[in-house]
């Protein structure tokens, strides 16, 4: 059995970031912590493969949509992909909204998921 980590937050010492009452042994207190860590957060390849799955996905699902958008343009039309990430409370989890947009009857799309970069996949399963 792993012990669990042990963390002293003394409420009569100051942090050395930004000076609020709550220091831990390492002298910062629990939110400058936390905002340390998220500096060193990443976007890892299963992020990545999901978003472009999603994203692949709804061109597929909205191709007639965006074709008949197409020609009431008159030869011009913006099909806006976006991806926004913003990471989560667990480490290595990232929350992950994908969308598609664009102006026929203004459809918009969107799918949001939790991705954890440490969860193991099994294979076959998706």
């Amino acid at each position: 059995m792993v012990a669990m980590p042990n963390l002293d937050v003394h409420m009569d010492k100051e942090c050395i970031n930004c000076h609020k009452f709550g220091a831990t042994d390492c002298g910062q207190c629990l939110e400058c912590l936390a905002k340390e860590f998220g500096k060193n957060m990443t976007i890892g390849f299963l992020t990545i493969q999901k978003a472009k799955a999603e994203l692949c996905a709804m061109i597929d699902e909205y191709h007639h949509e965006i074709d008949k958008a197409y020609v009431k343009a008159d030869g011009e039309l913006v099909v806006d992909l976006k991806v926004k990430m913003k990471g989560t409370r667990m480490a290595g989890e990232v929350e992950m909204v994908v969308s598609i947009g664009f102006i026929e009857s203004r459809i918009k799309h969107a799918v949001k998921m939790t991705i954890n970069e440490k969860q193991l996949s099994i294979p076959g399963v998706e």
